[in-house]
């Protein structure tokens, strides 16, 4: 092991742990199930910082390719401007997600929660013209006395129609019935100070301490993979993400994401990984990730007990003969390029 890296290097070790958390918190997305989240950017969490109105829902369709599809809508209008994201997910996992700039008028709720989100703005994707009325009283959410936000159910029916411009094709009607609807209504006031405690996991004495696991993570242009393991598991989850600037609307977005069963990468000295997939299933190829540049911070736990978190950065993602890919069925496989100091390994020991 070597001294701490210096502040550049540092920088893109960041930025490749960012790529570990965007990757993950797309991992939620999965499940047709968790298909009402659409993925970055997402509306809901966007508003918080402001006085707004965030709606979502959700539907099953049959896309005009016969594809069973898990529709997942959510808009919101205020202060900051206004947002609308469609996600579609299969039963494979398979996820991708639109996400669209509006006017803010685009989504117009009275304040009791009924009204309409009307647009034409996501050409060539398609329309909306839904009708939003409330179905259950108001839930508030307060911090030392302050309305936070509030939330109601809603019924949301209506115009939805929505080109993939893809293999998939396309989904909706004149009379699309959504499930699961939901009104936020954020206040613009903090609530950070009835947020649940801790110190957010960065290793304090009143932390569980963690099993011994491992993990690594690369984000090149655009396009991302990671994969984290207990150690003495013999397999763990790929995931893989790739997000597009659309050329049309201004500002549209498009992310792409799956994950698969994989075996768990072998490593060497812990020095470096080399990753070795089966090429049948939905990930194909290999690829090797490799330094000798790494450094030990020890970490207290829970109990008076330690373990040691070990980072390797400048690590450099070499393809095998046949690269490492996960398939889709929309858009091609998300492949990496080969590339030096973009990727990042961590590996933890077990307490004592």
């Amino acid at each position: 092991m070597s001294h701490p890296p210096t502040a550049a290097r540092r920088t893109r070790i960041i930025a490749a742990m960012a790529a570990v958390g965007l990757i993950t918190g797309l991992g939620a997305l999965t499940a047709p199930t968790h298909a009402e989240q659409p993925a970055t950017p997402d509306p809901l969490t966007m508003a918080k910082s402001s006085s707004s109105s965030s709606i979502s829902a959700a539907a099953t369709l049959k896309s005009n390719k016969g594809k069973k599809l898990r529709v997942a809508l959510s808009a919101s209008s205020g202060s900051s401007g206004g947002f609308l994201a469609v996600s579609l997910v299969d039963k494979a996992g398979e996820q991708h997600s639109w996400s669209f700039k509006v006017p803010k008028k685009t989504l117009k709720l009275n304040g009791k929660g009924k009204g309409k989100l009307v647009t034409k703005k996501i050409k060539p994707f398609g329309k909306i013209k839904i009708t939003i009325k409330p179905a259950k009283k108001w839930k508030a959410t307060k911090c030392k006395g302050k309305l936070i936000s509030k939330k109601r159910p809603l019924k949301i029916t209506g115009l939805f129609q929505f080109d993939s411009k893809s293999a998939w094709g396309k989904v909706g009607g004149k009379k699309v019935k959504f499930k699961g609807g939901q009104l936020v209504k954020f206040t613009g006031k903090d609530g950070s100070a009835c947020a649940k405690g801790g110190d957010g996991g960065d290793g304090g004495d009143g932390d569980k301490c963690p099993t011994a696991s491992a993990s690594w993570a690369s984000y090149v242009g655009g396009q991302g993979m990671s994969s984290q393991w207990n150690i003495g598991a013999s397999q763990t989850t790929l995931m893989a993400s790739r997000t597009v600037n659309l050329a049309k609307p201004k500002g549209a977005v498009r992310s792409d994401f799956r994950s698969a069963v994989v075996p768990v990468p072998t490593t060497t000295a812990g020095e470096s990984i080399s990753m070795a997939v089966k090429s049948k299933g939905a990930v194909t190829g290999t690829a090797t990730l490799t330094s000798a540049t790494g450094y030990a911070i020890p970490r207290p736990c829970a109990g008076g007990k330690s373990y040691e978190e070990t980072f390797w950065y400048d690590v450099a993602y070499q393809n095998g003969t046949k690269p490492l890919a996960m398939k889709m069925s929309a858009y091609g496989a998300i492949k990496l390029p080969n590339s030096s100091g973009t990727a990042v390994i961590q590996m933890r020991s077990n307490a004592s």
